[in-house]
């Protein structure tokens, strides 16, 4: 499969000829439900945390996709002293999340939790990947939630392929340049807009 891939432009060519089902793709600060078979979320990320939760009984599960934003990061060690709406931004991919699942008969015990990304990426001198880690798992921990595995840290981003209907999901490294730096540069995209979004909000 990997020289297969190197065949291809991107990832997103190569995977689009090897599933049947609808994909969804999730970027930063976004989260997405779903229960039919027919159905394939996916989600890739550097510094940020894909959270993936699914529910076995009622065969629905999702993905979040977080990371925490500049100011929040800026100083982790008084996190709590922050704008409140800023933190709430933060967590609510997976607030959202949690919520949709609730709405199609999730239950909050029966649920299964795992986490991907948090990876350390270049010119990033603040911690991103590891301090978005540490906010996932604490509020995952928080919201009294079964975390069964995860993978966070190193050096290399991360795809997950989840298909929410039978809980199975598929992770792919993303070691090459390119992939590292058009994740890299997303990220930047995306916190820049977060910050510009609550610049002047204390």
């Amino acid at each position: 499969m990997t020289e297969e891939r190197r065949e291809h432009e991107t990832y997103q060519s190569y995977f689009k000829g090897t599933y049947w089902q609808n994909m969804t793709f999730v970027r930063p600060g976004e989260f997405y439900r779903a229960d039919q078979a027919d159905e394939l979320i996916i989600a890739e990320t550097g510094s940020g945390i894909i959270v993936s939760i699914y529910d076995v009984d009622v065969h629905v599960g999702g993905l979040a996709h977080l990371i925490l934003p500049k100011d929040l990061v800026r100083d982790f060690s008084k996190f709590q002293e922050k704008n409140a709406d800023l933190i709430s931004f933060a967590r609510a991919p997976l607030d959202n999340l949690i919520k949709a699942l609730k709405q199609k008969g999730a239950g909050k015990h029966r649920v299964k939790v795992r986490i991907y990304g948090g990876a350390d990426l270049m010119e990033d001198s603040f911690d991103i990947g590891l301090k978005s880690a540490v906010f996932v798992q604490k509020d995952i921990l928080e919201k009294g939630l079964k975390l069964i595995t995860q993978d966070v840290g190193g050096s290399h981003c991360r795809r997950v392929h989840f298909f929410p209907y039978t809980g199975r999901l598929e992770r792919y490294p993303m070691r090459r340049k390119q992939d590292r730096e058009m994740l890299w540069a997303r990220e930047k995209d995306y916190l820049n807009g977060v910050e510009e979004k609550f610049r002047g909000i204390k």
